[in-house]
């Protein structure tokens, strides 16, 4: 089942036994989220789904709106009030408040489901307040995560790293792991899979071993499935792979996100709020092309437009004004009104203009765009290689690196919002920074002699102070790679090039008689031709994961490598002869969209070899743009991360 599919079954349902447990005598009933459970269940269902008849839902409000704009007082004195919500102190009092005071805000029974467990504290406030005598339903369901796209969540947890590897002292960062963790056995159990086993890597930071266990602890909790064998979840920290999420992806929706046309699923036709288009999975036109590569997408788009043109051959000659028979005439006057094929025209409407939006970002007036010209530089940094096969030159990469910084004097389009709290704005110039130092190492005097002060720049408006940051660095040196999880950059971790001579040569053997990369027409989306794989000069670095799901798919992943985290009590082992499930989690510190796509194609597969389409599932805390990465990499202020330094190079 998708993770959508598996969201819409749970609320659904939910929502079923509220109904049942009211009976006849509840005309009306208000549905109340709050933000978290609000943006769980739209990434399943619609509001006109939650509001159908079946569900008996007459309207969706939030829980933190004021009484006075909720539901009319009259129809709010008959009305039943369902509570979707988080076990949170927050969502708590507001629920009680609704209830504190005589009458009530709703008149009605109250339906409570909470996302998770409940804690202990929380459940004693709800047992003192009044809302005990209008309760009928009072349960925990296991929903607590995002279905990004049908074989990928997040647990909606931007902040993780700054929650994580911050400032914060070991109750907070305990009580973060213990939330993660029980976040991801929720969605175990919403799968209905037997207790799965948990490998990470024998190297990895005291605080992902720590979440491994606490995870591997819930898990075991969980009832055996004996129809469902036992899978595995593999946890990484980005500690593994640091230089991904740094990169554009370049599939069609990654595109158009990093180029400010789509954000929160949402693209402004003509960049206005008026023309504000709501993509999701439901589009079938959408669902096909968010995922491909950039270059198949006019291609794919075109194929779209020429069956829909063949679907609706008599409507496409009566606009033509060509003559039509009388069956033919019959058969326009009856498609060109219906609701589907408006629907499906408009869509492939929308679609042509967002292709043609993106291109025109990579590729204007003939020539490449500078925003072509980074994300070129972003795929030679990241494969050490040209496009054209030659060994990337880090005189050269730095040349063409400043040129872009002294450009780039405001923020793109798709840089997250400047903080409320008036801190510093986002700064599109410190990505390629970290990306170029990350594989390019150089110290702070280098830095600054060669970047920073010719592109105008100063280190200490972005990074630890350069005395400390250098200590701090050395500190990083003394650190197995896979210990320095957080701070990349910032305080000095650098991702190091280890190419033997003879891997090296093998690449560049590989890469010496690649064709000539395409023109930019070839980019047009009027031509609707895909270059060749070999001509492509965008998406050619592979993230490392593909490799290790390989490994672990293939039954090939070391286990001293990646030991198992906890062994679950012999009555949960299940039957080895049916294939096992795969959960790839990426764990603190988000994962890309390019890491996503690529999994995606890996499925596919999967289901192929097991037969199962959910037999490899991706996660992690957060899917971060680039952008939004960077941003989470400076929410824990430097200052504030020195002050535990110690505690994290334990």
């Amino acid at each position: 089942m998708e993770l959508s599919g598996a969201v819409r079954e749970v609320v659904l349902q939910m929502l079923r036994e509220a109904r049942a447990a009211r009976g006849a005598r509840s005309e009306y009933a208000a549905l109340l989220l709050d933000e978290t459970t609000l943006r769980v269940a739209s990434r399943g269902l619609k509001v006109s789904e939650l509001m159908d008849e079946a569900s008996g839902v007459t309207l969706v409000d939030s829980i933190d709106a004021p009484h006075e704009n909720r539901a009319p007082e009259a129809l709010r004195e008959r009305m039943d009030a369902v509570y979707f919500v988080t076990p949170t102190r927050r969502s708590v009092a507001a629920l009680l408040r609704d209830y504190a005071d005589a009458p009530p805000l709703y008149g009605g029974a109250a339906h409570i489901f909470f996302s998770r467990h409940l804690p202990q504290e929380l459940l004693e406030l709800v047992k003192r307040s009044p809302v005990v005598g209008y309760v009928r339903t009072f349960r925990e369901v296991n929903l607590e995560f995002l279905a990004e796209h049908p074989h990928a969540f997040s647990l909606d947890a931007p902040s993780a790293l700054a929650q994580l590897f911050g400032a914060a002292g070991p109750a907070a960062r305990a009580a973060a792991i213990d939330l993660y963790a029980e976040q991801l056995c929720t969605l175990c159990a919403t799968l209905g899979e037997s207790p799965p086993r948990v490998r990470c890597a024998a190297g990895a930071h005291p605080v992902v071993r720590q979440f491994c266990r606490r995870l591997a602890a819930l898990l075991a909790a969980l009832p055996p499935n004996a129809r469902r064998p036992r899978g595995t979840i593999v946890i990484a920290s980005r500690a593994d792979d640091p230089l991904s999420p740094l990169l554009h992806d370049f599939s069609l929706e990654g595109l158009a996100q990093g180029a400010g046309l789509l954000r929160e699923g949402r693209y402004r036709r003509g960049g206005t709020a008026a023309g504000e288009v709501l993509l999701h999975d439901a589009l079938p036109v959408w669902r096909d092309l968010r995922y491909r590569s950039y270059e198949l997408v006019p291609t794919l788009l075109q194929a779209h437009m020429e069956r829909f043109v063949a679907e609706n051959k008599a409507v496409v000659k009566a606009q033509r004004g060509e003559a039509l028979t009388a069956a033919e005439k019959e058969e326009a006057v009856r498609k060109q009104f219906a609701f589907s094929f408006v629907k499906q025209r408009e869509q492939l409407k929308v679609q042509e203009e967002l292709v043609s939006d993106v291109t025109e970002r990579l590729i204007r007036e003939g020539k490449k765009t500078a925003w072509y010209e980074q994300l070129l530089l972003e795929q030679d940094l990241a494969t050490g290689l040209t496009a054209e096969g030659a060994p990337l030159r880090r005189k050269d990469a730095a040349a063409r690196l400043l040129r872009l910084l002294q450009a780039l004097r405001t923020p793109p389009a798709a840089a997250p919002l400047a903080p409320a709290d008036g801190g510093a704005p986002y700064d599109e110039r410190w990505r390629l920074v970290a990306l170029f130092t990350l594989c390019y190492p150089m110290s702070d005097d280098e830095l600054e002699a060669e970047l920073l002060r010719p592109a105008g720049m100063d280190l200490r408006d972005h990074l630890v102070a350069p005395p400390r940051r250098r200590r701090l660095a050395a500190q990083f040196e003394r650190t197995p790679p896979q210990e320095a999880v957080r701070g990349l950059f910032y305080l000095g971790a650098q991702l190091r090039r280890e190419r033997t001579a003879a891997a090296a040569k093998s690449a560049e053997d590989s890469q010496a008689r690649r064709p000539p990369p395409p023109s930019a027409h070839a980019m047009c989306p009027a031509a609707f031709i895909a270059p060749p794989r070999s001509q492509v000069e965008l998406a050619r670095y592979t993230p490392p994961l593909k490799a290790t799901i390989a490994a672990a798919l293939d039954g090939t992943l070391s286990e001293q490598a990646y030991p198992e985290q906890g062994a679950l009590p012999h009555a949960h082992a299940t039957p080895a002869a049916a294939p096992a499930p795969y959960f790839y989690a990426r764990f603190a510190q988000g994962a890309g969209m390019a890491e996503t796509r690529r999994l995606r194609s890996r499925r596919l597969s999967c289901a192929q070899q097991f037969g199962r389409e959910d037999s490899l599932i991706f996660g992690s805390t957060a899917l971060l743009t680039p952008e939004q990465y960077v941003a989470s990499l400076r929410e824990p202020a430097p200052a504030q991360m020195l002050e535990t330094s110690d505690w994290i190079f334990s």
